[in-house]
């Protein structure tokens, strides 16, 4: 049973629901800047930062810039982050 339950966990890690619009409101509304946005939308998606990086296709390092807001990135960058997060790219710019 208890194995049932890893697999299971380890699915929604990598099949996350999209977020619905307005819980994706209230996760963002506080986030002042993109990178806080994109932290807080990773956190309420239950991923771990490295997931998400490796998803968008970006080096940990980077994505952890990225969080921090040491870092602008390009727009392309945050299609593939929005992407990885499930959400429309205006999530992060909003």
């Amino acid at each position: 049973m208890l194995s049932h339950l890893i697999t299971f966990a380890s699915f929604e890690r990598e099949h996350p629901p999209p977020a619905e619009p307005a819980f994706r409101a209230r996760v963002t509304r506080k986030a002042s800047t993109v990178g806080a946005r994109v932290r807080a939308l990773r956190l309420a998606s239950g991923r771990t930062a490295m997931e998400v990086a490796v998803a968008a296709g970006m080096a940990r390092s980077n994505f952890a810039r990225l969080e921090a807001s040491r870092h602008e990135p390009r727009l392309a960058t945050l299609r593939r982050v929005a992407e990885a997060l499930a959400v429309p790219h205006d999530a992060l710019v909003e």
